[in-house]
């Protein structure tokens, strides 16, 4: 929802409400929203211990600008701020360990059939790429019964686009 109405206030031509901020990360938040000649697009994928390939199909991919605060999260959940994989059993919020960044500044757009995402009109800069891939497994219980069990998890590239040019990422672990 929150999402969603933010949105139509972008589409409607009105600026997101910025708070005063000395440090100038504010910039970096509202560059996210604004216009740019980039594009960025890739697939997302694992490959299962039997030899299935899963795609983020059904999820949406993320592109969050990247600023100390942003990184840190990354760095401290993924265990690098370059790229990784983080569990689907490690993770208790539906957007991932960068929830509140996302909401706050990231765009959005979701993963077609094959797993594939493209962000157009992106400005120059420097970004994190996040996409989900999970999926349930049915597992037996000590008491017998069935029950599903998440796999997958989330995994996240750092990228640098500028001068109107096409970035292809891979994501997979």
């Amino acid at each position: 929802m929150i999402i969603g109405l933010a949105l139509v206030a972008l589409e409607l031509g009105q600026a997101p409400l910025v708070p005063y901020d000395p440090s100038g990360e504010a910039k970096a938040r509202v560059a996210a929203r604004t216009s740019g000649r980039n594009t960025v697009e890739g697939d997302a994928l694992l490959r299962t211990v039997g030899g299935n390939v899963k795609t983020c199909a059904g999820f949406v991919a993320h592109l969050i600008p990247v600023r100390a605060e942003v990184r840190a999260g990354v760095e401290k959940a993924y265990g690098s701020a370059e790229a990784g994989f983080l569990s689907a059993d490690r993770v208790t919020g539906g957007s991932g360990p960068l929830e509140s960044q996302l909401l706050a500044e990231g765009q959005a757009v979701p993963c077609d059939a094959a797993g594939h995402f493209r962000f157009e009109g992106v400005p120059d800069g420097t970004y994190y790429a996040q996409a989900r891939v999970q999926w349930s497994v049915p597992t037996r219980s000590w008491g017998g019964r069935y029950h599903l069990e998440a796999e997958g998890g989330f995994l996240i590239q750092r990228l640098t686009v500028e001068g109107g040019e096409t970035k292809r990422l891979v994501l997979t672990n």
